[in-house]
């Protein structure tokens, strides 16, 4: 499952939680954000990623942690591992792009 995460759960979704956290900064009129939404829902649905946490962040409505993380282009995800960004992905990719980084971090 793929959590929305707001300015007001970005803290306790991700921040505090151990472990990895995958964040998909999107907004609804991204034409690439509309392409990767679906990966990011199928990825989450796999047993080898269990141990990762999945979650989405519309930049529009919570435009202040985007900031925080330089996010100024969409869609950009980044890998939080126990509340430090860890790794970033800018831009559309395949699914393939998209596991190569969460493998690399297993």
């Amino acid at each position: 499952m793929v959590a929305e995460i707001t300015s007001d759960t970005f803290e306790e979704s991700v921040l505090k939680k151990k472990g990895l956290v995958f964040v998909d900064f999107y907004a609804d009129w991204c034409g690439p954000c509309k392409v990767t939404g679906p990966i990011i829902d199928e990825l989450a649905k796999i047993e080898a990623y269990n141990n990762i946490s999945f979650g989405k962040l519309n930049v529009d409505d919570s435009m202040d942690v985007a900031v925080k993380y330089n996010v100024s282009s969409i869609p950009t995800c980044i890998l939080f591992q126990n509340g430090e960004p860890l790794d970033t992905i800018i831009g559309l990719r395949d699914r393939k792009g998209f596991e190569e980084v969460l493998k690399k971090h297993l």
